[in-house]
């Protein structure tokens, strides 16, 4: 199973009417930083390889990375949670 760890500003994309926006397809499963603009995610091979990743690898690999994530209930970056420390 192959995938791409992408952090950062998730992008975005226009529709061509200026009323519609979706996301780009940035990653299959990913996180927003309800307090900034960074994200993290992991973009895969193939959808069908999205679908058997489980919850509990992702929450791994994002703890992994500094980011403090409950599903459900708390979402923080690196950079939020430590001007939370300080």
């Amino acid at each position: 199973m192959g995938y791409k760890l992408k952090k950062g500003i998730r992008e975005t994309a226009w529709q061509a009417s200026p009323y519609m926006q979706w996301a780009v397809c940035w990653a299959h499963i990913f996180i927003d930083c309800p307090t900034c603009n960074q994200s993290i995610g992991l973009k895969f091979d193939s959808n069908e390889e999205s679908l058997t990743f489980s919850d509990e690898e992702f929450i791994r690999i994002v703890h992994n990375n500094d980011w403090d994530f409950i599903p459900n209930v708390y979402i923080k970056c690196p950079e939020c949670r430590q001007g939370e420390l300080e």
